[in-house]
């Protein structure tokens, strides 16, 4: 059988692609941002000290990006490779989580503004701002700096395909899984606070829908503008972290079983024929059976048995890298990164009905946002995955092209294929979320529950805009 540990393959062409794509938008988005804020002058002092701090964190990690291409795209230098693990990856992470916290920042800030309350005042000072950047920077530095002064090995391979668990010593990959475990934890809270500050600005701007035209066009604007980078905020850092863990713990081979690390293996069963052997024969009935082997797979790998007559050959294999040239890679990817959100919008669900519990219900089941907005994604991601991963199955005969890769003796045909529990769990959360959606929309009756009051805020749509 094949070995099963659990294969890191740091070498990722397809992604250092996306990292040059990645850099001369973030370079040009960089360059327009700034123009943009030099000349703004409808933005708050306080505001002002986060957007500086966040464009300066994005700047730095636009400029460690091209070290980053060069050793993906396979650069045979083992300078290149100690500078890229000493220097110019923890930059990066120290960047990425920088933005990060100072993107939840700016949209708390954006709350505060528009609850304009006398105990939140103290938030919206200049003096505040400037000392939880220092606190912030100091933070990140803290977490990551170790990692490039920790000393790397005296005595490294010469071989030119060396990766960064292969040039620190134990110290060095024991901080370096500690500083992932603190990024995650940043992550999280940064993210309550970040999708919570803005549904609750995007709810209070539903509620100036029928206003002053002009008012009601400004908060159009604005809702556009927080939706778009509530958006986009998801799709850039939560695949990233979905597998940010089981990552670095197979790199530094605290889990050495695929399974564990990547999650199960239950999303299709499926037999498979072998056709030349069948054929050949010309088995029938129960001499049939010798020539049909198993195979059951999930996203990101699978086993099975491959049979033609003379015993079987068990095999095992992963998605990435060993099948990434003969499946629709954009495809699967894609399916993926709706798990991903799927996760993400699901426990933002559980957050918003414990909210609804211990809050005032009717306010939040009665309007559209709240957990109508985020049942809402969460379906459309589920239903998204269904219709992919089926098509990719079954347009596409996954099936057989994985029992099919690197056989040069045999051809194999897909016999009998069936979705296994991971896809029918999918298809209860799609319901579940549904049904979620049917009783918020029936829900819209009068409920003897007292209406929260309505914010004394008078701060307009055009403040909270950037």
């Amino acid at each position: 059988m094949k070995d099963e540990s659990c294969v890191v393959n740091d070498k990722m062409v397809p992604f250092a692609t996306f990292y040059i794509i990645i850099f001369l938008i973030g370079m040009a988005g960089s360059l327009v941002a700034l123009w943009a804020f030099i000349h703004s002058r409808s933005v708050k002092k306080c505001m002002n000290v986060y957007l500086i701090n966040l464009l300066t964190s994005d700047f730095l990690l636009t400029l460690a990006l091209p070290v980053k291409i060069a050793v993906d795209f396979g650069v045979e230098s083992q300078r290149l490779t100690i500078f890229h693990c000493q220097v110019s990856s923890p930059l990066i992470y120290i960047s990425m989580y920088a933005s990060i916290i100072f993107l939840a920042f700016v949209s708390v800030q954006r709350y505060v503004q528009i609850t304009q309350s006398s105990k939140l005042f103290r938030l919206q000072e200049v003096g505040f701002a400037l000392v939880m950047s220092a606190v912030v920077w100091l933070l990140v530095l803290f977490i990551n700096v170790p990692n490039m002064a920790i000393p790397i090995k005296d005595k490294i391979s010469n071989s030119t395909l060396i990766t960064c668990k292969d040039i620190k010593q134990d110290v060095g990959k024991h901080w370096h899984t500690l500083s992932v475990f603190l990024g995650m934890a940043i992550f999280m809270n940064a993210s309550v606070a970040v999708l919570m500050s803005n549904g609750l600005v995007l709810k209070q701007f539903w509620g100036k829908r029928g206003g002053d035209p002009q008012e009601q066009a400004t908060a159009h604007h604005a809702t556009v503008n927080i939706a778009m980078v509530t958006v986009a905020y998801v799709v850039c850092f939560v695949p990233y972290h979905a597998v940010r863990m089981p990552y670095t713990f197979t790199q530094n081979e605290i889990i050495t079983d695929c399974a564990s690390a990547m999650g199960g293996r239950n999303w299709v069963k499926a037999t498979v024929l072998c056709k030349t052997g069948a054929q050949l024969v010309n088995a029938t009935g129960s001499e049939l059976d010798k020539f049909i082997g198993s195979l059951n797979y999930g996203l990101f790998h699978g086993q099975g048995l491959k049979q033609c007559g003379l015993g079987g050959r068990p095999f095992s294999f992963s998605f990435f890298p060993d099948l990434v040239d003969v499946i629709p890679a954009s495809l699967h990817v894609s399916v993926i990164i709706f798990c991903a959100v799927l996760i993400l919008f699901s426990s933002l669900c559980s957050a918003f009905f414990m909210y609804n519990a211990f809050g005032n219900p009717y306010e939040t089941l009665h309007g559209p946002l709240g957990l109508y907005l985020w049942n809402l994604i969460s379906c459309l991601c589920s239903c998204l995955i269904l219709i992919l991963y089926a098509s990719e199955v079954k347009l596409h005969r996954l099936s057989e092209k994985i029992a099919n890769y690197k056989e040069s003796t045999f051809v194999y045909k897909t016999y009998s294929e069936a979705f296994d529990c991971s896809f029918w769990l999918i298809f209860i959360v799609f319901l579940v979320h549904g049904l979620n959606i049917l009783l918020i929309r029936l829900a819209g009756i009068q409920f003897p529950f007292q209406e929260a009051k309505e914010s004394d805020a008078n701060t307009g749509a055009a403040d909270l805009m950037y």
